[in-house]
Parts: structure tokens; C-alpha cells; sequence
């Protein structure tokens, strides 16, 4: 779950504030690969999203997990303490392309 919200904070260039809540272990639920989706909804939304998720009998399995944030950290807390974590991060420039040439291809 945790490579899926950071993959969504690189493509938004925004950072994160994550609550686990009272995940049991909270290390575990930020790496689990158990099957599942993260959507992200626009505040103004979020009642409408409810609606549907409880329309199909999937609001019971859902969770808020927190706001993404300006700036480039990511901040993952559980249990009401403070940060379990945070990531800071920056996008790096695009690397210049080099072309070699295919040995083979020049025979």
C-alpha cells in the first residue's frame, strides 16, 4: 500500500499525510500485498464516493488514509502517535539520453 500512495504522490508532485489509525501492526499495513485499491477523491466528492461504495456493499472494507499535502514529504503515522515515518522526497531532473550506437546493427 505504501509504494502505491508513494507512486501517487510522485505523479501528483505533492506530498502525504497518512493515518493507519489503529492498524494492529502498522509496519505490515503499509507493505502489504493483499488485494485491494487506493483511490484518491476530491473533498467535494467524498460523500458522493461514500454513496457508491455503500451503494455496492463496500463501505465496511474501506478506510481514509489521510490528504495529500504540498511540498514533497510524506508523513505516515498510526495509532495516534505522532510520525511513524516520513519520507522526503525530490524530483530528480530528467537524465540526458545518450544514444550508442548497436554494435551489430553497423555489419
Amino acid at each position: 500500500m505504501l509504494v502505491t500512495l508513494l507512486e501517487m504522490a510522485f505523479a501528483g508532485h505533492c506530498g502525504l499525510e497518512i493515518d493507519l489509525k489503529s492498524a494492529a501492526d502498522p509496519v505490515a499495513a503499509c507493505f502489504t500485498e493483499e488485494l485491494g485499491a487506493v483511490l484518491q477523491v476530491a473533498a467535494v466528492r467524498v460523500d458522493e464516493a461514500v454513496e457508491v461504495l455503500e451503494r455496492h456493499g463496500l463501505r465496511q472494507l474501506t478506510h481514509d488514509l489521510g490528504a495529500p499535502t504540498a511540498g514533497d514529504a510524506v508523513t505516515v503515522a498510526a495509532n495516534g502517535a505522532g510520525g511513524l515515518f516520513r519520507v522526503a522526497f525530490r524530483v530528480a531532473p530528467p537524465l540526458e539520453r545518450s544514444i550508442v550506437p548497436d554494435a551489430g546493427a553497423a555489419r
